[in-house]
């Protein structure tokens, strides 16, 4: 009776494979976050004095952390600003290189509580990604954090309003135009984007990043602000609460 999508995106990707007679039970879903707001005090944010980025990331290569290294590097007034980057494998040429403004933490999957403490003390999400993402942004914004994400299918359905920013992509995994075509697995997508990198093509992806981590370093009222605008959506239209409700009212209509 109908079909349930939840991104503007994934309209596309259905209509380019799935029979026109179909497109009438299609049914745009707001919401495919379910977050479920803590419980916490900004009071823990607001006594370091310095910015804290935090970036959590499944793998090194997947989910683009070269372009955040990069990213970072080439901001030169950083002052007392710090990057922490949790991963469960770095390049060791990474690891000899860090220094005071560059923390990384070689660990996965991580505790709760140490990911809870992660949260509490820094000010804004990194969330890169080369494929596809969204448990860091729904952790991030559920702890009233601004969110910097990479663009992907679901990034525009996560970051609503003024919470953060979306860094353009030359390539996405699911794009109609060549998702199943140029490329027919997650490694020869990889394939191609490395050779995109290598070839400059992601120079912009980097400028980007170092763009937003800029204005935040900037403007730390700017945290505050966007990072409450990220609890409040958390809170209500990305809630895990709003979720169930949207999904008993299109039970009830197709019933």
């Amino acid at each position: 009776k109908a079909i349930i999508l939840s991104s503007k995106k994934y309209v596309d990707i259905f209509k380019e494979y799935i029979p026109e007679n179909l497109w009438t039970k299609l049914v745009l879903f707001p919401s495919d976050i379910g977050a479920i707001p803590k419980i916490f005090s900004v009071s823990e944010r607001q006594k370091e004095k310095n910015i804290k980025f935090l970036c959590l990331a499944s793998d090194y290569e997947r989910k683009g952390l070269e372009l955040i290294v990069k990213a970072w590097s080439a901001i030169e007034n950083k002052g007392d600003s710090v990057l922490t980057i949790v991963c469960p494998k770095f390049p060791e040429y990474l690891k000899k290189n860090q220094n005071q403004n560059l923390r990384l933490i070689e660990a996965g999957p991580i505790s709760d509580d140490f990911k809870r403490d992660l949260h509490l003390t820094h000010h804004v999400a990194l969330c890169p990604t080369l494929i596809d993402g969204g448990t860091n942004i729904i952790e991030a914004i559920e702890y009233g954090m601004p969110v910097i994400s990479s663009e992907y299918h679901r990034s525009s359905t996560y970051i609503i309003g003024d919470m953060g920013f979306i860094v353009q992509s030359p390539f996405q995994y699911y794009d109609t135009r060549h998702y199943g075509k140029t490329w027919k697995s997650i490694d020869q997508y990889l394939n191609v984007v490395d050779t995109a990198i290598i070839n400059g093509k992601y120079d912009s992806v980097i400028e980007e990043w170092t763009k937003y981590m800029t204005i935040y370093i900037n403007d730390i009222s700017l945290i505050y602000t966007h990072g409450q605008n990220s609890y409040n959506a958390a809170s209500t239209i990305l809630s895990h609460a709003k979720r169930n409700s949207l999904l008993r009212g299109l039970y009830l209509k197709t019933a």
